[in-house]
């Protein structure tokens, strides 16, 4: 009798390569958008919403896309094997060419040879897939920390399209460790060693240097449990055992397991394991950009840069995170000398072909207020509440990127503006 071990076995690489795929294809589209944005901008017209967000729709669709394929592939694959393997047990109608060619075929050493035959694309393409998968799930982990629970999705939204350039990197490097993926040597059992210590290695790099060595770790990490998987089902598919792959899941089995792997993280490899969990918790929390402390309450004192005294008595403004992207900005004006706000929470640059729209709100004002985004763009708030909000649209159609700020002029007294900054395909 066949073991069950070697239909599990082809299942689940069907599986894996399906879902690979799937999520490579989702991936490559963000990539593209976030690299085009005439394209995202065309995607984003037949959209739903105001503001849709066309990046962070792909990420979503990879991961719900991804676990999707692997379910459905497992259900038809294992409909496709029973197919596969009824051809080599089906009669004809000559019994004694049948009997001739059941003494020759093993349908067994058959269905191993189809598992075998799927391990280089089952191990490549899972390795491809996290490459342009994982990086982005980082940085909404990133996003998540600094805003202490789920990000605004226009924050996540801006930050996928800064930083597409690093993302595309990423998927390049996936795509050349893939290659080498297909070559028997990568997937030999003594890559696993080697993996987790650069998984560490990287892993340290990203918490005290660069924060975007987090992507090799991944990607290490990756190829370990690839490795470590594939030795695995080696094993499962040189059972002789018909029994063998056939277990349930029970918990006492589960608390067998977990004594094992007890057992196993005394030894040096566990003690390895444990680091190199370690070092990849450390390595999703944010060692660059804006301290988490700014997304509170934070009182900045700004001397105007081409002034330097203008100010003498020291305006000042806080800024607060409502929440979906919007800011609430508490200005303290000194005397009538403009306030500059170097640079707007979330949004402090617009990326090159992007467009970043500000709705501004007055909601407290101690008397007529001007407002400046740019030298052509700008808004007088009287006190009476005539006008009581602005939109500008500032485009970066250059190749650098677009410093976003305010201006701030009008009599001394305390104003509160309520800011909303978006970030959408410019066009141009």
């Amino acid at each position: 009798m066949m073991p069950h071990a070697i239909r599990r076995v082809y299942v689940a690489r069907r599986a894996r390569t399906a879902a690979s795929i799937v999520v490579c294809i989702a991936g490559a589209a963000m990539l593209v958008a976030g690299a085009s944005p005439q394209l995202a901008h065309l995607l984003a017209r037949g959209m739903p919403g105001i503001n849709p967000a066309v990046l962070s729709t792909f990420v979503v669709a990879m991961w719900i896309a991804g676990l999707f394929a692997y379910a459905v592939a497992r259900a038809l694959d294992e409909h496709r094997f029973a197919v596969a393997m009824s051809h080599f047990v089906l009669p004809s109608k000559d019994v004694d060419h049948d009997i001739e060619r059941l003494s020759h075929e093993h349908p067994d050493e058959a269905a191993r040879d189809m598992a075998h035959r799927l391990e280089a694309r089952s191990a490549a393409l899972p390795v491809l897939a996290a490459s342009m998968l994982l990086p982005v799930s980082a940085l909404f982990r990133a996003q998540a920390v600094r805003a202490h629970g789920w990000p605004a999705i226009a924050d996540f939204e801006t930050s996928l399209a800064i930083h597409t350039k690093a993302l595309i990197t990423s998927a390049i490097v996936g795509v050349v460790v893939a290659i080498v993926m297909t070559r028997q040597f990568a997937r030999r059992p003594a890559m696993l060693p080697s993996a987790a210590a650069l998984a560490v290695a990287t892993g340290i790099g990203a918490v005290v240097a660069w924060s975007w060595l987090v992507t090799p770790m991944l990607l290490a990490m990756t190829i370990a449990i690839v490795v470590r998987k594939l030795g695995r089902e080696r094993t499962l598919l040189a059972a002789k055992d018909p029994a063998a792959g056939s277990e349930v899941f029970t918990l006492r089995g589960l608390l067998r397991q977990l004594r094992t792997t007890a057992s196993h993280v005394k030894g040096p490899r566990g003690r390895l394991a444990v680091a190199t969990l370690a070092v990849a918790a450390a390595g999703f929390y944010p060692t660059h950009g804006k301290p988490i402390e700014q997304a509170t309450a934070t009182v900045v004192q700004i001397t105007p840069p081409h002034t330097p005294v203008a100010n003498p008595a020291g305006s000042r403004y806080s800024v607060e995170n409502l929440g979906d992207g919007m800011l609430l900005y508490t200005i303290e004006l000194a005397n009538d000398q403009a306030l500059e706000i170097k640079d707007i929470e979330t949004l402090a640059s617009v990326p090159p072909h992007w467009s970043a729209h500000l709705g501004v709100e007055i909601v407290t004002s101690a008397g007529t207020l001007a407002v400046k985004v740019d030298d052509n763009q700008g808004a007088t708030f009287p006190p009476d509440g005539a006008v009581q909000q602005a939109k500008f649209v500032v485009s970066s159609c250059g190749v650098a990127l677009h410093a976003m700020g305010m201006r701030v002029q009008g009599p001394a007294g305390k104003y509160v503006l309520r800011v909303h900054p978006m970030l959408e395909p410019a066009g141009c």
